[in-house]
């Protein structure tokens, strides 16, 4: 919905009409010569050929990395969005990492933030997302207006829901997925932290500090309690989101969404 696709066949098609010597839809350019284009684009299956969604998706991303070059360019549009979030976000990250392997020019759009997170540091790799601009209107639902922009750093968020109302899905609806997304993010940041403050810790428990283990507690429990008033704040069923939060007296590792959904803590 922000335009990121249309800013990926624009190139490819800028590239294409700029080696044959024809005017480009630009003030300037600067261009590295390409040997082929190759694409990624686009959710299809391919029933006559028995592949499926996802196999034809991986089907593509494979030939792109077995046949291109340094001199190639890749347009490589959500990858991994056919199967499961931890096998997509895998799947986006090997991909990618392969891409800077061979050292072609690539364009690479994905939703998984974790990918983003592990190439922050990477030189070879240049953050950039579709402006927009965030407001707030009835049931503090956000309004999104797109900017069709292309701009520096990485996109803090998706906007899934705000996809789903232009679509037409009740409010209602909408406002209780943004609930339970809320408090998803919110079990996955207690998580983080965590495994963050007491991971090291953990690992030699005969030779724990005990002011650190303290203060990694406290910590830990004030960002408890303004997570809990965070989502106590939120409109509606106030009572039914904030159960399963553990209390003090509960290990972390054992904290319930509910009974079929239990808190995974690994280091």
């Amino acid at each position: 919905m922000g335009g990121k696709s249309t800013v990926m066949r624009q190139t490819g098609l800028t590239v294409i009409l700029a080696q044959m010597g024809c005017r480009v839809p630009a003030d300037s350019l600067t261009l590295s010569p390409v040997d082929r284009i190759f694409t990624r684009m686009g959710a299809q299956d391919n029933l006559s050929g028995a592949q499926s969604t996802y196999l034809a998706e991986l089907t593509e991303s494979q030939t792109i990395m077995k046949h291109a070059t340094k001199y190639s360019l890749a347009l490589v549009d959500e990858l991994g969005r056919g199967t499961g979030t931890n096998d997509g976000s895998v799947i986006a990250r090997v991909t990618l990492e392969r891409f800077l392997q061979i050292g072609c020019l690539a364009v690479f759009a994905t939703h998984y933030h974790s990918v983003a997170k592990t190439l922050l540091d990477d030189p070879r790799v240049a953050f950039e997302y579709m402006s927009y601009i965030e407001d707030k209107r009835n049931n503090d639902i956000d309004t999104i207006v797109f900017l069709y922009k292309l701009v520096p750093g990485i996109c803090p968020k998706s906007f899934g829901f705000n996809v789903g109302e232009l679509a037409g899905i009740p409010d209602n609806m909408v406002a209780f997925g943004t609930d339970v997304a809320f408090q998803i993010e919110a079990r996955h940041n207690l998580r983080q932290l965590f495994i963050h403050e007491f991971a090291n810790t953990l690992k030699d428990p005969e030779h724990v500090d005990i002011d650190t283990l303290t203060n990694a507690l406290q910590r830990l429990a004030t960002f408890e309690s303004q997570t809990k008033k965070d989502l106590q704040d939120l409109p509606g069923k106030e009572q039914e989101l904030v159960d399963w939060w553990p209390s003090p007296s509960n290990d972390p590792c054992s904290a319930k969404i509910n009974e079929n959904v239990p808190m995974e803590i690994s280091a």
